[in-house]
């Protein structure tokens, strides 16, 4: 001890190269671990959904199985519906849906007309009885 502050020789501690490299990579994979954890947490908040992902617009409402392996889907695109047949041979489009906003607004006349108002399966050019 000299002038009052005590002196301690290190004494060196033996390792092996086999432990260094497993304290390495022990954490190096509890690193990975915290941050998959994290990214799996990130994902799961509703708040961030939004900037993540996009929304999805286009959703099949319902979907009905006419026989084998032949499919009629209800398929929805923001406000518009589709009715589409789904077989071994393809996809076609069966029909256009209107909703119920689209008929009343094609059923109303047009204010100053005198013409009556057209009923959609009408074929053009043809006279309605009245």
């Amino acid at each position: 001890m000299t002038n009052g502050i005590a002196v301690t020789k290190a004494i060196p501690v033996a390792t092996s190269a086999g432990s260094d490299l497993l304290q390495v990579f022990g954490t190096l994979f509890f690193l990975l671990g915290m941050a998959w954890i994290g990214l799996l947490w990130v994902r799961q908040r509703s708040w961030l959904q939004g900037a993540i992902r996009q929304k999805n617009r286009l959703r099949v409402e319902e979907t009905r199985a006419l026989g084998n392996r032949s499919h009629l889907h209800l398929v929805a695109c923001g406000d518009q519906q589709f009715l589409v047949a789904s077989s071994p041979a393809g996809v076609s489009l069966i029909a256009d849906l209107m909703s119920a906003e689209s008929m009343a607004a094609m059923s109303d006349p047009i204010p100053g007309s005198f013409q009556a108002p057209r009923r959609p399966d009408a074929a053009p050019g043809t006279a309605q009885a009245s």
